[in-house]
């Protein structure tokens, strides 16, 4: 049963925007408006008012500031919360950025706010909702204060060059997986692998050949991608060569131990004779 109420201000239909809009949809009992005007509108005529407020904002722009903080003002009980696209990713360096608002981007939707969102729905304070003037730091803590329980299965990291192998690994370990390392064509020989991590930094026609041979390699195994800066055709590219999810560059430890956890509870169990 959906009891959270969430209002989603922007194009639902926009490529970087539908797959959370499903997802909320799934979760909470949504409202839509295209515009700020309609979304302060809609708080107006509601009857119980709005838990959470998503800005969709495809461009640097969509909406002004002060077109923001009248929606604030309007439902000001009601937590804002930025879902940005790639068009936005140099807001923080050279744009205006509205203040007090949480932000996040398209491609970090599913491991930084799914949590979030669980917690909102379990009647408890997701980041969001604490105070205005929270930091970057202080978030990240928040994140940290109820781990993710992590089961000790091997995982298998893919990359192109060894720098970027040994880093994949060292996150890897430190979480407590246990990790065998790849660089070049050729997947290692190995039995029982809960999850593959594969890099996807270079991207010609070898690579996405060599992430389409390891889908069926280590198939049912799934695949965690990485890359930085992703756009939604490379995302799709991805999805479609054989990557099961994808994790964008820099990324929290929280995001990917999200991620990967997700991956892991969905790994088919390993018969221990097929192994030996």
């Amino acid at each position: 049963m959906k009891h959270s109420s969430v209002l989603f201000v922007g194009d639902t239909q926009h490529i970087e925007f539908r797959a959370a809009a499903l997802w909320l949809e799934q979760r909470a009992n949504v409202v839509y408006a295209k515009t700020l005007s309609a979304a302060r509108g809609r708080c107006l005529s509601s009857e119980t008012g709005f838990d959470l407020i998503v800005l969709g904002a495809a461009r640097p722009g969509q909406f002004l500031a002060e077109e923001v903080d009248a929606l604030r003002r309007t439902a000001p009980l009601a937590r804002l919360l930025a879902l940005l696209g790639s068009w936005c990713e140099g807001e923080l360096r050279s744009g205006h950025p509205w203040p007090g608002v949480y932000r996040t981007y398209w491609h970090q939707w599913p491991a930084r706010l799914a949590p979030e969102l669980e917690n909102l729905l379990d009647g408890k304070c997701p980041v969001w909702g604490h105070a205005l003037t929270m930091t970057l730091t202080e978030e990240v803590l928040h994140m940290w204060q109820a781990p993710v329980q992590v089961i000790f299965r091997l995982i298998v990291v893919h990359a192109s060059d060894q720098e970027t192998a040994n880093s994949l690994r060292d996150v890897c370990r430190h979480l407590g997986y246990a990790t065998v390392c790849a660089v070049g064509e050729q997947p290692p020989e190995v039995f029982g692998a809960a999850a593959v991590v594969w890099d996807a930094s270079q991207q010609d026609d070898s690579r996405w050949q060599q992430l389409r041979r390891l889908s069926q390699h280590y198939q049912p195994t799934q695949i965690l991608a990485t890359l930085s800066f992703p756009r939604s055709n490379v995302v799709q590219r991805l999805l479609d060569s054989g990557a099961h999810q994808v994790l964008s560059k820099p990324f929290l430890l929280h995001d990917f131990s999200w991620l990967l956890n997700q991956m892991i509870q969905s790994a088919p169990a390993i018969d221990s004779e097929t192994a030996a």
